[in-house]
Parts: C-alpha cells; structure tokens; sequence
C-alpha cells in the first residue's frame, strides 16, 4: 500500500561490522528518503524499498540510477530470477515520467548484439518494451519486432514472446515464420514461446491455427513439428542414464590427479551404492593430495561422509577455500558434538564458512557466534554463500533465535531467491514484522509479493 513506512538502512562506518540483532531492534523505518547509493543497491536487489521511495519521496536525483538499471540487467542470478522488465516498469511508471526513459530503452534494444550486451540485457529489455507497446506505443512493438528479425547468432529468438503476448496468435505465426526455418531447432526461447502459446490459448487451438498457416509455408510447418514434439514431452523427465563409468574407473582417475569438474563427481556420488561410498571414504582418509582429496569430498556432496573422522575435521579447517568447502558440506549433513566444535572455533577466527556446519549441529544460544561474522559488504558471491548457509540452518533449525540473521539475508544478501526464503522461514516462525511484509509487497520477485500479501490477509 502506498504510504506505508519501512525500514531503512543504518548508517555506519564502512569498517564497521554489522550486528544482525540490529534490524530487528531498531526496526530501520523509512524515516528519510534513501541516499543515491542506497536506491542503487535497492535497485540491484530488487528490494520494494526502491518503489516506495519513489511513492514517497518521488524520484528527483534518481533518474540516472533508474535507466541505468533498466538498460544493464544486474539480476545476481537471472537463470533463477529472471529478468526485472516488468517491475521497471512498475517503477517508472510511479516516477510520472516514462517518456524519459522510453527513448533510450527502445534505441539499446534495437542496436544491442551479443557483442555489446548479454542475452539476459537484451531480454529485459524486449520486456520492458513490451510494456511499452500494452500501453499503447507504436514505436516499442515495432522496437520488438525488428529485434527478432535483427537477431542474429547467439541470442535465439528474444521478443517472441513479447510478439505474442502482444499479437496473440498472429503474433505466434510471425514468430513461426522468422525461426522455424532456422538450423537449429533447439532454440530455448523458441521452445517457450511455443508452450506459452498452448498455455494461454490451449494446444487444439494452437495445433489448428498453425496447421492452417503452415499450408505453403515450411518454416511455420517445423515449428508446429517442434511444438508437438514438446507437448509430447512435457510433463515427463526420464531418469537420466547413468554414467558409464564403473567405480575403479572413477577411483583411477581421481587418483591419477586428472581434471574434472566438481558437478561430475558430485553426480557420480549420487550414483554410488553405500559400499563404493565408503570405499571412497576410506581413500578419502589417506589421502594426502589436495586436489584428489577435494575431489573425493566432492563425491560426498549430496549424501555426507559416513561418519566424522580426524581427517575431515581437518580439512573442514583448511586454508584451500574449496578444500575447506566441500569439507564442510560432507560434514554438514551429521550431527556430532566434534562438528559443533569445529564450527565454534572457524566462528571464533571470523570464518563465515564455517555457519553451514551448524545445520545439523545447532545449539541455544549459538545465533550469537554467526551474528559476529556476518559481512556488512563486500564480495556480491561471498555474501550471497553466507546467505544460503543462513537459509539451510534455519530450514533444519526452525528457531526463532535465528530471526535476525533472517533478516540479514533480505537486507544483504543479492539473489532474490534467497531472500523470498528467509521470508517464508520469518513467516513460519511468526517474526517478520509487518513493515517488511510491507516492503515485500513491492519486491521484484511476484512469489515473495504472493506470500507478503497472503501473510498480511490481503487479497
């Protein structure tokens, strides 16, 4: 709602640490507007804060802060997240200006390559143009379709969909006719606008009203192929095969130091029987290689080690960052007063790492430990590792004692994935305070806004 107070970030010291208890008892209400340098971060993190300065304060010395996050997309994860096009547009639309910003979203879409841009930039803002064109200009559906008949290699078809959320089923035909001639049927974007189709207007429509303008035309009659092809498809995900590779394989080349990347040992760990898993463990003990032993711990990423060990511990403890890392994800999953007692100590020493330990292996009153290290800045990945830690120990833990490292995760942490979570673990543990679900009633993620309102009763 509009008008409602929320809390704002403390002012301090860059060198100062921040305290998570501090957001719960001084409530950080939106008292003032945001600096420039806060509505920026709000911005990249999505945060409704940024919505609501505008409501309140309007957005005088902000617009260049707002174009910029509309022509670069700087989603931490946009895979996950997707792309902000539509609650840009939210934002500038509250800013009562939105020819300012339509001239230079329209002119980067239509001269962005992949060599200037990456594909998620220009996927917002072909959304972006798209709200545009719902309101009535032009100019920004004619910007859409040029970028798909501009598209080139590398990108795939980006504005489709926005054609055919515009154009309906003519939409669907043009897109059609521009990629189903391509050389490579797989496009994923392709792919989506095809199972959007059949979502908003139903398969039987969608198969006849292509069988029709197919006649004459092979490229609309691939891509209705393709279509079926998915349909067929959807709703079914086949076991994928195992790998073929036998365990003395696999042990002769960790063993040989060899290359390998960390999601091909983590897969194969998921596929080894509870004998070959302690087969490995053992080599694990006795191994001194670095690099061989990271890629024995990474074997036990999803199931843990069989049980703690001297040597484990130890590499829990290690200098080598990804040594240390898949150590203590092998550890996490076992509850052991030893694990609890490594995690006291890395605490101790500053060690944020060290938090995932305590998924298993939490005591009263150990919020305490984690507060002292959680970072008040820095590193976007570093912060985003702490993040899920936090979320993974309070899924275990369901305490209210970890309310304020919660919050911690929606001030600080990057991915809005993580901080839709730390809301719904405020929620179910009866502690997020009502201006936050404010807040979230803003946020860029729709799911985190789904359950702010339903949390506040609001339908």
């Amino acid at each position: 709602p509009h008008g409602v107070s929320i809390w704002r970030p403390i002012e301090r010291p860059a060198c100062a640490p921040r305290r998570s208890g501090d957001f719960l008892t001084k409530g950080l209400i939106m008292e003032q507007p945001l600096t420039a340098g806060q509505f920026r971060k709000a911005l990249a993190q999505g945060l409704g804060r940024a919505k609501m300065h505008i409501e309140q304060y309007g957005s005088a010395g902000m617009e260049e802060a707002i174009l910029d996050a509309c022509l670069t997309c700087g989603v931490f994860d946009p895979q996950c997240e997707g792309t902000r096009g539509a609650w840009l547009y939210e934002l500038i639309e509250l800013t009562g200006d939105t020819e300012r910003y339509r001239g230079p979203i329209l002119a980067a879409l239509t001269a962005a390559t992949p060599e200037t841009a990456d594909c998620y930039t220009a996927m917002q803002l072909a959304n972006l143009a798209c709200q545009y064109a719902e309101a009535g200009c032009a100019e920004a559906k004619a910007a859409l379709y040029e970028r798909l008949a501009n598209r080139g290699e590398g990108w795939g078809a980006i504005g489709a969909s926005e054609i055919v959320y515009l154009d309906g089923l003519d939409g669907l035909a043009h897109v059609a006719a521009a990629v189903g001639g391509e050389s490579d049927p797989a496009d994923w974007l392709s792919d989506c606008v095809a199972m959007e189709a059949e979502d908003r207007f139903g398969a039987v429509e969608v198969d006849a009203f292509l069988a029709e303008r197919a006649k004459g035309d092979d490229a609309i009659r691939a891509f209705a192929q393709r279509a079926a092809e998915l349909r067929a498809r959807r709703g079914t995900c086949p076991a994928r095969e195992p790998d073929n590779v036998t365990l003395d394989d696999y042990l002769a080349a960790v063993g040989s130091g060899g290359e390998g990347s960390a999601f091909g040992f983590r897969r194969f760990g998921l596929q080894l029987d509870e004998a070959s898993l302690l087969g490995v463990f053992e080599r694990l003990l006795t191994e001194a290689r670095p690099n061989v032993a990271l890629r024995y711990l990474q074997t036990f990423y999803w199931h843990g080690v069989p049980c703690v060990e001297d040597r484990v511990l130890e590499l829990a403890g290690s200098d080598d960052r990804a040594i240390q890392s898949a150590a203590i994800r092998a550890l996490s999953r076992l509850q052991d007063d030893r694990i609890h007692s490594l995690a006291a100590r890395l605490l101790g020493q500053g060690d944020a790492a060290a938090i995932r330990l305590l998924e298993n292996n939490y005591w009263a009153g150990d919020v305490a430990m984690i507060e002292q290290v959680l970072p008040s800045e820095g590193d976007t990945d570093a912060i985003h590792s702490v993040a899920l830690d936090i979320v993974a120990v309070a899924k275990a833990q369901k305490t209210p004692e970890l309310a304020g490292c919660l919050r911690w995760v929606y001030e600080a942490n990057p991915c809005s994935c993580c901080r839709r979570r730390a809301v719904e673990d405020m929620i179910a543990l009866g502690v997020a305070p009502a201006e936050l679900l404010a807040e979230c009633l803003q946020d860029s993620d729709d799911h985190t806004r789904d359950i702010a309102r339903e949390a506040l009763g609001d339908t």
